[in-house]
């Protein structure tokens, strides 16, 4: 028993099948399986945290900068979670884990969501400073609201991007230069019948994709700062006047003595007024995106009308209908000048543009204002 030699151990193994498997059932399940704990309980929490946040916010009067945050942050962590535990169980069957010092996963993770704290993570300070300093300078000019900003943030998106990239190919010459390091997929781990690893490197890189393709929508998608006016027309028909502009695919008719003002307002096709004064009709597009719920635009307009206003007064909102699409009708109320001043605003949208029919009557009009209101309303006309 003395003379014979003591036989090492034999390494422990894991499934890369099944740590990816967990991994796409609940990010975080398939690095805890690998021993990973820490790595996948935070995985888990923020994953789910951004899954709360896109919920809520789809619901509720949320900025688009916090449902794209939730998004990106669940994208991303989806797809790190389920390549991450696939891998990191290759790693552990060839040997390589327990002398890694850096996980290129992890570095690469860290520079596309936090913008720079992969450096950090690498022991890379300087780089991570550099930037940090330069998405802060980069956040001061981006304001929002025109195209050109969501250019540069589209930007900013391919740096970050660039950054994983780079963080992921500096983990991995590290471990190019351990001595004797096997390299990662080299040695059969799985048995026959085994998961092929294109699977999920096609499934993280289609996450990626998808996330690439939101982002490029949100470059191009039309602000409507500027209503494009070149193929509008006015024509008069059976004592109405007929506003129509195929560009948006927008008809509405008024009374022949109501007159449209043409003076160019951001986001306003069509503004129109009667000639006696007291009552408007206006008809205004905005761009959105295809989560936004109904409720949550509804939301945002009592919100913006209750800011631009302070004077109004929040008093009712229920279903309607605008161009035959299902719409919200919100109502306020005001006094000004000792006059009382309602006003409806009826929200739908179609596809990614948002209409909003306002309709505002002041008491000095005596209800005339009233039946003509809802007949223009009646007589929107939106293309389908």
């Amino acid at each position: 028993m003395d003379n014979q030699e003591s036989v090492p151990p034999e390494p422990r193994h894991k499934s890369p099948s099944l740590a990816w498997l967990l991994a796409v059932v609940l990010p975080g399940a398939g690095q805890i399986y690998c021993g990973k704990a820490r790595r996948g309980i935070l995985t888990l929490l923020f994953f789910g945290l951004a899954a709360v946040v896109f919920a809520l916010s789809r619901e509720r009067d949320s900025s688009e900068l916090l449902v794209g945050l939730s998004i990106r942050v669940g994208l991303f962590l989806y797809a790190f979670a389920s390549l991450d535990a696939y891998c990191t169980a290759q790693e552990i069957n060839t040997g390589l884990d327990g002398r890694i010092a850096h996980n290129p996963r992890v570095a690469a993770i860290l520079n596309l969501l936090t913008r720079g704290f992969g450096y950090y993570y690498l022991g890379r300070k300087k780089e991570g400073i550099l930037c940090a300093a330069l998405f802060n300078l980069s956040g001061k000019t981006l304001t929002g609201g025109s195209s050109p900003h969501l250019w540069l943030d589209f930007g900013v998106e391919v740096v970050s991007a660039v950054m994983a990239v780079h963080g992921y190919r500096i983990a991995r010459a590290e471990i190019a230069r351990l001595p004797a390091a096997a390299p990662v997929g080299e040695k059969r781990v799985e048995p026959e019948g085994g998961l092929p690893r294109a699977i999920p490197w096609a499934l993280a890189g289609a996450l990626v994709i998808a996330y690439a393709g939101l982002c490029a929508f949100g470059a191009v998608v039309v602000s409507y700062h500027e209503i494009d006016q070149s193929r509008s027309s006015i024509t008069g028909s059976s004592g109405f006047k007929v506003y129509a502009n195929p560009r948006y695919g927008l008809q509405m008719s008024v009374p022949v003595d109501w007159e449209f003002d043409r003076t160019p307002r951001k986001h306003v096709a069509a503004w129109v007024r009667a000639r006696s004064g007291g009552c408007l009709a206006a008809i205004l597009l905005e761009g959105t995106y295809p989560w936004r719920s109904l409720e949550s635009l509804s939301n945002a307009t009592t919100t913006s009308v209750l800011k631009a206003n302070r004077d109004f007064e929040f008093k009712y909102e229920r279903p309607g209908t605008l161009g035959g699409l299902p719409a919200e009708e919100i109502g306020f109320r005001a006094r000004k000048s000792g006059h009382e001043v309602t006003e409806t605003c009826v929200v739908t949208r179609r596809g990614f543009v948002v209409y909003t029919l306002i309709l505002t009557e002041v008491d000095t009009t005596h209800g005339r204002c009233g039946g003509v209101l809802t007949g223009i309303w009646d007589k929107i006309w939106l293309s389908k």
